[in-house]
């Protein structure tokens, strides 16, 4: 009986043990210490989202792609990947004071300072035109200066009408633009759009009457005319930080910046494809030509192969086309990183190149920023903010 009561009373306790740590364990307190936290990819994610998601500040992605080595584009995220965030804690749970700097911790820069491509020190990107798929719409036109003079100059005047468009006011930003042509794909003949051309930014100065302002000429880059378009400036970062992208990718420069025939280093040109390709400004691209084994029945001068652009609907009939079963292999000659990229095309600016090139140069994606051929290597570096 003495037995039975000892091992009664050793149950007891050991089950009041066994519930006192179950206590602990599962009670709020016990959630606050720190726990690793993964996220798991949709359709649409990028680790620039990502970073604002959970840490509020956009510009933190890099720290993510850090602690994720297997992603190879931040911008090109597989839906149903687990994506490591880091250790912090729950956000739905009130952290104790003792944890607080842990949260704090997780959420500053790399130490590690990260380098990009000095743009701004190569072309005045603020000078950048665009190839849109649509006519844009304008929110004025040039249509009246204080000056007589023809050639307008930093610091003119100029009066903007804004109509019935709301939230115009003193200091908006905006660029002139002139449209210069439509667009046809090079290979294809579709109608890619419609080329325009910056030619000056301004700044709201003052409101007169109705919602006319007076503006002053920050920057003129071509002669302004009259009936030239009026949008909102678009920044972009004047250091980018060249971004891998899909080797898989291929696509053609359909145009150039003035629509200038011969291309090279420093020339601003304009891509058949957008962010619907996973590009963002600071991609890295790399410019091919196609070459094949010599091969009587396939024409090899370039009036031929010309006429053979025209025949095909797409790069990949293209290949099959010139290359009739012969070895087909691609010659880097340049490389490109993207200034700003639309739905579907992009504005890119061409980084080096060992060859002259032209409108209808093809280009591929690259993971890969460090072969010899083309390097990019003289190329003022910057530090990414």
């Amino acid at each position: 009986m003495i037995m039975i009561q000892r091992l009664l009373c050793s149950g007891r306790i050991l089950l009041a043990l066994y519930l006192a740590t179950l206590a602990i364990l599962f009670s709020p307190g016990s959630y606050t210490l720190a726990q690793p936290l993964h996220h798991t990819v949709k359709k649409g994610d990028t680790l620039y989202s990502i970073a604002k998601q959970y840490f509020g500040n956009p510009e933190l992605w890099p720290k993510i792609w850090e602690m994720n080595p297997f992603v190879t584009n931040p911008h090109l995220l597989k839906p149903g990947d687990a994506i490591r965030i880091g250790t912090l804690e729950p956000a739905a749970l009130k952290p104790q004071q003792e944890a607080a700097p842990a949260v704090v911790r997780s959420a500053e820069p790399m130490e590690k300072t990260v380098t990009g491509i000095n743009v701004g020190a190569i072309v005045p990107i603020n000078a950048r035109g665009f190839l849109s798929p649509q006519e844009a719409q304008p929110w004025s036109v040039v249509s009246a200066s204080d000056s007589q003079r023809l050639l307008l100059t930093k610091g003119d005047l100029l009066f903007l009408n804004f109509g019935t468009r709301n939230g115009v006011k003193t200091g908006d930003e905006f660029t002139v633009y002139r449209p210069l042509s439509r667009v046809r794909h090079v290979i294809t003949g579709e109608d890619e759009g419609i080329l325009y051309s910056a030619r000056a930014k301004i700044v709201l100065r003052e409101p007169t009457v109705r919602n006319i302002f007076r503006a002053e000429f920050e920057e003129v880059y071509a002669e302004v005319d009259m009936g030239d378009l009026v949008l909102p400036f678009k920044p972009i970062p004047s250091c980018l930080m060249p971004l891998p992208t899909d080797p898989n990718l291929r696509g053609v420069v359909i145009a150039s910046e003035q629509q200038k025939e011969n291309l090279g280093r420093n020339s601003i040109v304009y891509l058949d494809s957008g962010r619907n390709k996973g590009l963002v400004p600071g991609s890295m691209l790399e410019l091919v030509r196609f070459r094949n084994v010599p091969d009587p029945a396939v024409p090899t001068d370039s009036s031929s192969l010309f006429y053979e652009f025209f025949k095909v609907k797409s790069l990949e009939e293209l290949e099959r086309k010139i290359s009739r079963e012969a070895t087909v292999y691609e010659k880097m000659v340049g490389r490109i990183i993207v200034l700003d990229a639309g739905p579907e095309k992009a504005t890119a600016l061409v980084l080096s190149t060992n060859e002259s090139l032209t409108v209808g140069t093809f280009f591929r994606g690259t993971s890969s920023w460090g072969d010899s051929a083309g390097s990019p290597s003289p190329l003022l570096s910057c530090p990414v903010r």
